[in-house]
């Protein structure tokens, strides 16, 4: 989010796909609900740190506060894009982005947006308005009726690597680690991964690149060592130019994880198809079962 988008939608106020929150709730239902609400109602953006008047207190710690968005996220079959937009030195908003994934259920509940607040779904015409898209009718749908199947986590994790100049992707083939850095809006994702995860990276606009699992969890990038290294990472030949920048801020640094590829292609050879699943996030679950399908097939996974 840049500041010409966020000025536009301070200035248009909340409605069906934006909502304000001056600071996390202390009931997380509320959250879920909006949440929720959003991916059955065409996608929107929650921001915190703005009052209901469009005033801007901010959030004064914006990664816990994310942290607790992304905590919830995983209750749903949703996978946002979190992040933070700077205000001052120290005051910062924090932002979701949810994308239309219905059906969305909260507790058996479907919510959807009405006018500018969540409310759940209470007669057929309001699940057939939702549900139009898909193929079950809602006379077929219950509130105890489960998510379809692209909507339930299938323990891989989806991760975005990149290209640059600090981290490249036959650095992390060669050595065996991925890494994100250069703020802790980025470095705290890749933290969310623990030992014997199996996650698929994926490259901008190529596809999928990697499949993997993490044998190390994240270290900032000075004191990691590579598996079967003698020297430091940031010691041996790298094509990233400035992997080593910031390298003794924990807040700025890079942060490696360790990763025993199972199988990986180079860039040129990146395996995607037209709709496959995408995010901007650094970490976030793969839930799509088109997705995963295909990941499982073209990198000969059996399970």
């Amino acid at each position: 989010m840049n500041a010409d988008e966020l000025i536009g939608i301070l200035r248009k106020g909340e409605g069906p796909q934006v909502e304000f929150k001056s600071d996390f709730p202390k009931q997380v239902d509320d959250i879920a609900k909006e949440m929720a609400a959003f991916a059955n109602s065409g996608g929107g953006i929650l921001l915190m740190g703005v009052s209901d008047d469009g005033t801007l207190p901010g959030i004064l710690n914006p990664d816990k506060v994310a942290d607790r968005l992304a905590g919830v996220a995983r209750f749903l079959p949703i996978s946002p894009e979190i992040d933070k937009f700077q205000l001052s030195k120290n005051v910062f908003i924090v932002y979701a982005r949810i994308h239309p994934c219905a059906p969305c259920f909260y507790r058996d509940r479907i919510y959807h947006r009405v006018g500018s607040t969540s409310e759940p779904c209470t007669s057929s015409e309001q699940l057939n308005r939702i549900l139009a898209s898909h193929s079950l009718p809602a006379e077929q749908m219950t509130k105890r009726t489960p998510p379809r199947k692209r909507n339930v986590w299938s323990d891989y994790w989806f991760v975005n690597v990149g290209e640059g100049a600090h981290r490249n992707w036959d650095d992390n083939r060669r050595y065996g680690f991925i890494s994100a850095g250069q703020g802790s809006t980025y470095s705290r994702f890749l933290k969310r991964l623990k030992i014997g995860d199996k996650i698929f990276t994926y490259m901008k606009k190529l596809g999928y690149v990697g499949y993997g699992e993490v044998t190390r969890e994240a270290l900032m990038i000075k004191d990691f060592v590579p598996e079967g290294e003698s020297k430091p990472l940031l010691e041996l030949p790298l094509r990233a130019k400035h992997a080593d920048e910031n390298s003794d801020n924990p807040e700025l640094s890079e942060w490696a994880i360790g990763v025993k590829w199972l199988r990986s292609y180079p860039a040129e050879d990146a395996r995607r198809f037209k709709g496959a699943f995408a995010n901007q996030n650094v970490v976030c679950e793969l839930r799509d079962s088109e997705t995963i399908e295909f990941l499982e097939r073209e990198f000969e996974i059996s399970r």
